[in-house]
């Protein structure tokens, strides 16, 4: 009897080195692309004094949030929910739910930026007076100010000169955009240089937009639009200004070329709780029925997801 328990207890025993060698020697699952469907329910809450959604999480204890090559790691609270920090207060904006062990971050051993993300807004003479001070103090750090439009220095818009003032002594960075007819290159360039003879003199901490939109200019096709938009870009670049290109969606998806949306900053206006432009963008107009506290009537809300006011600092651009 007793040999037959010492010989139970040496099976047992190897059975467990064996079992302890197996794990040991068994790599650490990561998160796979196979990974991402079905992890989460749709928002249920979302708390406006933390600007957080909760997201709830089925079968695992920790999650990975990440856009491009920043993530985060989020464990799960008792009641199965992990709150997510949202700045564009719409459920899953511009991150991915990524399925993850606990102790993994991915990338592995890369720093964890954090996301650059700030409010702002658009405006021209049909915002009529503003109160600068009141805007700032409703948390928009930044403001796109019509310039003007189309081909002559009378088209300056009305309140230009008074809303930059009034910006900057808020302490409300400004970037200003320009409304285009150009029907050709020619055109734009006349364009250019109307807007360059009018921002003169003015320091700016965001980009010089070109807002091309009209239905006229669609017509003229893919081709004549990209070389509008570059005639317009370039000529505006070469003074030392950072430049950009605003429009909707489908003008951006199928009326310019993809070699202009790879070398310039997209402006992109689509008004949805969540963005379905494929393309890459600075800037998100996200609505244009925002109420701002300092504006009379509805205004255009955005988002930058650059730190431009630093860009041109550090490369000396915009009049720095």
């Amino acid at each position: 009897m007793g040999r037959r328990i010492n010989r139970i207890v040496e099976v047992i025993s190897i059975l467990l080195v064996i079992i302890i060698t197996i794990y040991a020697l068994t790599p650490i699952a990561k998160a796979t692309v196979d990974e991402l469907e079905g992890l989460t329910y749709s928002a249920t809450t979302y708390n406006s004094s933390s600007n957080t959604y909760n997201y709830e999480f089925k079968n695992i204890n920790s999650a990975v949030l990440g856009r491009g090559n920043q993530y985060f790691k989020y464990d799960k609270i008792p009641d199965k929910k992990i709150n997510v920090f949202d700045s564009c207060k719409s459920k899953l904006n511009y991150f991915n739910i990524l399925k993850a062990p606990p102790e993994i971050i991915i990338p592995p051993d890369t720093p964890l930026p954090i996301p650059f993300s700030t409010n702002g807004i658009d405006v021209s003479r049909w915002q009529n007076t503003i109160d600068w001070g009141k805007v700032k103090a409703s948390g928009f750090t930044f403001a796109m100010i019509r310039a003007g439009y189309g081909r002559y220095h009378h088209q300056e818009d009305a309140n230009f000169r008074v809303n930059m003032e009034n910006a900057q002594r808020a302490g409300i960075n400004r970037g200003v955009y320009w409304y285009s007819y150009a029907v050709s290159p020619a055109e734009a360039r006349v364009e250019a240089q109307v807007c360059l003879d009018i921002i003169r003199g003015y320091k700016l901490e965001y980009p010089i937009m070109f807002d091309i939109e009209e239905n006229m200019q669609k017509e003229l096709g893919k081709e004549v639009v990209s070389d509008i938009i570059e005639a317009f870009c370039t000529t505006v670049e070469a003074q030392g200004y950072y430049v950009g290109v605003y429009s909707y969606k489908n003008f951006l998806t199928n009326y310019v070329r993809q070699d202009i949306l790879d070398r310039y900053d997209v402006w992109l206006a689509e008004w949805c709780e969540q963005p379905t432009y494929k393309g890459n963008y600075g800037i998100w107009q996200y609505t244009s029925n925002g109420l701002v506290n300092g504006i009379e009537g509805r205004v255009d809300l955005n988002i930058s997801y650059k730190n431009y006011p630093e860009i041109m600092k550090q490369n000396g651009l915009n009049g720095y």
